[in-house]
């Protein structure tokens, strides 16, 4: 596990890897028509696949998160900057409440937490591969932003019942629409972006809602949201998180030097 856990890590836990999570460690393509549901031959798997493409092609992303979570009357902040260059380097500045660094290169994860002087170096090769990208899934999920992508649209594919087509607050939408457990999705006709979604436990009880809203054109065809509103369902109550984004850069070029990670004096580095 993570050497550095916050207060929404406890309370606010996703469905899914969240959004970059599928970036490093599951970038397979969904074979598309293959569900033939309603709504103009659109089926559940090209629309997923839309979402997800658009991530994929990208050469590099970036962008700065405010988070601000509630749950009875308490308010919690979050603040991290986000790195993402092909194949899969992965870079997050954690900065409030805590200063934490995550990099990771595709075979190396590490976890900086300067206070602490202490560092983390966890080996993603080798017969421990399996459980280590397992560790690597749990560390990303703590600073991901739902909303973003499908997810493990695999699965969601799978259990896909229906497909039409909508207005949802003025914008022309697909509406995906799951069973077992229940799920709706909302994606955007022109901008093939998440509007909303909404997963169900078993029991029919919300597990987690998404809105994303203020889109911007961030690159060529490639649709990023300024600003996410997350309520998840947890045993304390429900958490309702807004989530800004700023500074969203696409295909920009990000130097190879900010994937590296050289210990300051005097920090002491685990291996893991």
């Amino acid at each position: 596990m993570g050497i550095f856990t916050t207060w929404t890590d406890k309370c606010a836990r996703s469905l899914w890897n969240g959004f970059f999570g599928a970036l490093v460690l599951a970038p397979a393509l969904l074979c598309s028509g293959q569900y033939a549901l309603a709504a103009d031959e659109v089926s559940a798997g090209t629309l997923f696949l839309g979402v997800e493409q658009r991530f994929l092609n990208v050469e590099t992303l970036s962008y700065s998160v405010k988070k601000v979570s509630t749950l009875k009357n308490k308010q919690n902040e979050e603040q991290w900057v986000f790195h993402y260059k092909k194949p899969g380097f992965v870079r997050i500045d954690y900065q409030v409440p805590h200063e934490r660094l995550i990099i990771l290169d595709g075979k190396t994860l590490v976890e900086h937490i300067p206070v602490m002087k202490k560092a983390m170096r966890t080996d993603l090769t080798g017969p421990a591969k399996e459980k280590n990208g397992k560790i690597v899934a749990d560390v990303l999920s703590h600073i991901s932003v739902d909303g973003l992508r499908v997810g493990n649209y695999e699965e969601l594919e799978k259990r896909a019942v229906s497909v039409r087509s909508v207005t949802w607050a003025g914008v022309d939408a697909y509406l995906v629409e799951g069973a077992e457990p229940r799920y709706l999705m909302y994606i955007d006709k022109m901008k093939h972006a998440l509007l909303r979604t909404e997963i169900f436990d078993k029991k029919g009880s919300l597990v987690i809602r998404t809105e994303a809203s203020r889109f911007i054109e961030a690159g060529k065809d490639f649709w990023m949201p300024r600003e996410v509103h997350i309520t998840y369902n947890t045993p304390e109550g429900f958490v309702q998180s807004k989530i800004l984004l700023q500074d969203i850069r696409v295909d920009k070029a990000i130097p190879g030097e900010l994937f590296i990670f050289n210990a300051p004096k005097g920090t002491e580095v685990i291996q893991n």
